[in-house]
Order: structure tokens, then C-alpha cells, then sequence
């Protein structure tokens, strides 16, 4: 599954505040050797929230990237471009009709969402923000099975769709959203008759460390993911103190 990466960074970049903060990462991820890269962590407690054409704007050329960790609220929109191309196309239809599009991250296994307000709502739909992730999480998969955003393999057969409202059981577990995944890993029949093994394009881990979350909405993320760590710490997130963290129910 690949664990959570604990060494320290190669390239570590602190901008202190200022008017243009979008225009200085540019410039600097513009210059610095970031095509090889394999880890990002991104730490932002900017006021407004950089949309997601912005964040793959700063980080297109980062082809390579793995483990992807995102602290703060404005890091939520980062999240949504894993779902577009990294050349900032508006959506899968542009990506399919133009060849040689790559998916943004295309090679990610891993993220990290930190200390951010998953209840909140971002986007004005009326729905918490984990209810966009798990959207988003599935448009991805989506895209990889049908053999788009840079994979040479392609696959008829596609998941359906799983929404976020489905009724939670008295356990907490989500058998509507479970069954429409079953099946995910199963073995598939190619038009020639041959047994093909299918492969899994969920996110291979997905971390929820520190968040403002509730136990029903991370139950309903699971099938999203192959894998994933909560801290099972629920209710709304403050950082009191740097050894003090308290979470209101």
C-alpha cells in the first residue's frame, strides 16, 4: 500500500506574507528541478482559496509525484485537480479529445488532508466538503479506467457512479455505497475471450489527520480509496496549543 513518507524534504520553501504569494511560487516552481519530484507537502494558511487551475498552474510540471499531503483549508481546491489534466483543460470530455493530455498527479498513490474543516462548505452545493472529495476521488478513478490522463491500459467496464447521500446503518457502514463497489478487483473478459486481471485505480491510502469531520462521512469515503487512516478523532477541530488538541461534539 506504500506508508506515509517520514524523511524530511528535499526542497523545503517558506514565503512569508505577502500581496502576490501565487506570483512567487510560480516564479520559483518555474526554475527549481521539480520534475522528478516524489513527495509534496503543502502548508498554506492563505486567506482566500487558490482555485484549482491555479495549484496546477504551480505544480503542473511535477509529473511524478506519489504521496501528495495538503494542510489547510485553502489546500482543499488542490485536491479537485487531481480530476483534470495538467495542462488545465476544464474537464474529462477536453481530455478526451485532445491526445497526449496527462492527468494532473497521474502517478499518485497516496494524500494526506491535515487540519482542515471537512464539514465546512466550500463550494456553496449544499454539502460538506468530504462530500466533494469523495466526488472527486471517483471522477479520478473514473478517468483511469476508461484509459484517459496518460495510462496506455483502457477498460470497458466502469464502476458506476456512488453518491454521497446514500442512508448510513445503525453500525455507521454505508451498504449502498459498499455494493456498488463490490467487485472492484474482480477478473474481467477481453473481447477475446482471455481472463484479464482488473486494476484497481483508487487512491492507494488516504490519511484524515486533525480534521473537522464526522465518522458517517469518512465511513461513506472508504470505497473510494483502497485505504483508509483516520484518526477516529471526531467533531470540530481546534488547535488549541501546540500539545493540547481538542475536538468539540
Amino acid at each position: 500500500m506504500g506508508c506515509r513518507p517520514m524523511e524530511q524534504p528535499l526542497i523545503s520553501i517558506e514565503l512569508l506574507p505577502s500581496s502576490d504569494p501565487v506570483d512567487k511560487l510560480e516564479r520559483l516552481s518555474s526554475v527549481l528541478p521539480l520534475e522528478d519530484l516524489r513527495t509534496l507537502k503543502i502548508e498554506t494558511d492563505s486567506d482566500s482559496a487558490w482555485p484549482a487551475e491555479t495549484w496546477i498552474d504551480i505544480f503542473g510540471r511535477c509529473t511524478r509525484v506519489e504521496h501528495l499531503s495538503v494542510e489547510g483549508w485553502n489546500g482543499m481546491q488542490l485536491c479537485k485537480a487531481l480530476t483534470l489534466p495538467d495542462d488545465g483543460a476544464a474537464s474529462a470530455d477536453e481530455r478526451a479529445l485532445s491526445a497526449g493530455q496527462q492527468l494532473f498527479f497521474r502517478d499518485l498513490k497516496s494524500l494526506e488532508v491535515c487540519t482542515a474543516d471537512l464539514l465546512c462548505d466550500l463550494e456553496g452545493s449544499g454539502r460538506p466538503w468530504i462530500s466533494s472529495l469523495k466526488s472527486w476521488l471517483s471522477i479520478r478513478e473514473d478517468i483511469l479506467n476508461a484509459g484517459l490522463g496518460g495510462s496506455e491500459d483502457s477498460s470497458e467496464d466502469q464502476s458506476g457512479e456512488v453518491g454521497m447521500d446514500e442512508d448510513i446503518d445503525d453500525d455507521g457502514s454505508s451498504s449502498k455505497v459498499a455494493e456498488d463497489r463490490q467487485g472492484i478487483n474482480q477478473d474481467i473478459i477481453a473481447p477475446s475471450g482471455d481472463v484479464v486481471e482488473r486494476v484497481d485505480n483508487r487512491l492507494k491510502r488516504l490519511w484524515i489527520t486533525n480534521c473537522s469531520v464526522m465518522a458517517k462521512h469518512v465511513e461513506q469515503l472508504k470505497p473510494a480509496v483502497q485505504d483508509l487512516v483516520w484518526d477516529r478523532c471526531e467533531g470540530i477541530w481546534e488547535d488549541a496549543s501546540e500539545d493540547d488538541h481538542n475536538y468539540d461534539i
